[in-house]
């Protein structure tokens, strides 16, 4: 419905039909030709297939996925990874309130789990580790089957490739069955990749305490590395000989295998393809490729110092 809008703002508008005829004929047809060009862009702009409405992408912006889910009644559950890629939401996050109190927390229980079975020895430590190791799985498993459910399940980037993905089911192994390859795997990689991803999380300013994401994100890192820690220094679990290339060669097939999922989906696994968009440890080694030669050489140096309690125990 046209609408005569008058050129004097103190003027105001009349609603009889008189008022087509004060509006001038060259007005009208600059009008009609004005509105003719502004549809010609829009027509320009929209895509082959006009009838088809691009649907919101994977890497949807936190805010814009937590308005859906609150629409829709789904839960608040986003993937624990880097989705800002200006950095500056994980920036503000980093050492926020939430981040200091869920570092803190991991750090009481990383010396008080292992001081309390060591001098209390029962079985309530085994409950206890396995009872950490159902509250994995768990997180795990309702990670996927959430984001399934909402139909937003993408493999380049919910696939589980990443390290720490992989670490957090096999510390539930290690914490059920005390397997010693297990326990090795845990050990190594949660005290490396897992802490990392504590000290530096992938998350935004809105993804603190009390979102899902939080609680997600947190329970499997550093639920990993607690159970690191329990495991070896409160369980009394020890590193066998050759821990640390055994585990270094699980890591590059691991590596491996997350450049095949990159290769077949596009993805950035174990942040091959790229360094991560938030701030992490990659940022200080080097442009790609050299950033992985790096880290790799860095994870060697650091999974042998891991093992020097270990060497202690095999002589004694």
């Amino acid at each position: 419905m046209w609408r005569f809008i008058p050129s004097s703002p103190g003027s105001k508008p009349s609603a009889s039909p008189t008022s087509w005829g004060r509006c001038s004929t060259a007005r009208l047809s600059s009008r009609l030709k004005s509105t003719a060009s502004i549809a010609a862009s829009w027509s320009r702009e929209l895509p082959a297939n006009r009838t088809t409405i691009a649907a919101p992408t994977r890497r949807a912006t936190a805010s814009s996925r937590r308005a859906t889910a609150s629409i829709l009644g789904l839960p608040i559950l986003e993937p624990a990874g880097p989705r800002d890629t200006s950095g500056t939401g994980s920036q503000s996050f980093l050492f926020s309130p939430d981040h200091l109190a869920a570092v803190g927390l991991t750090a009481a229980l990383c010396v008080g789990l292992p001081v309390a079975a060591r001098a209390r020895p029962g079985a309530w430590a085994r409950l206890v580790a396995r009872g950490l190791a159902v509250l994995l799985i768990a997180t795990v498993l309702a990670y996927h089957l959430v984001v399934a459910l909402r139909g937003d399940y993408a493999l380049d980037f919910d696939l589980p490739l990443h390290l720490t993905d992989a670490v957090g089911v096999v510390a539930a192994l290690a914490l059920w069955s005390l397997r010693p390859l297990a326990f090795e795997l845990t050990y190594f990689w949660g005290l490396t990749a897992s802490l990392a991803a504590v000290l530096t999380p992938a998350l935004g300013a809105d993804d603190g305490h009390p979102s899902l994401l939080f609680w997600h994100y947190f329970v499997t890192h550093s639920g990993v590395v607690v159970a690191a820690v329990l495991l070896a220094f409160g369980l009394g679990l020890t590193a066998r000989r050759g821990a640390v290339r055994r585990v270094f060669g699980v890591t590059v097939a691991w590596a491996a295998l997350a450049g095949v999922g990159n290769a077949l989906t596009g993805g950035n696994y174990m942040f091959l393809a790229e360094r991560p968009q938030t701030p992490s440890p990659l940022d200080y080694l080097g442009p790609w490729p050299w950033y992985i030669l790096s880290a790799a050489l860095l994870a060697l140096v650091l999974f042998a110092l891991l093992d020097l309690p270990f060497r202690r125990r095999r002589v004694r």
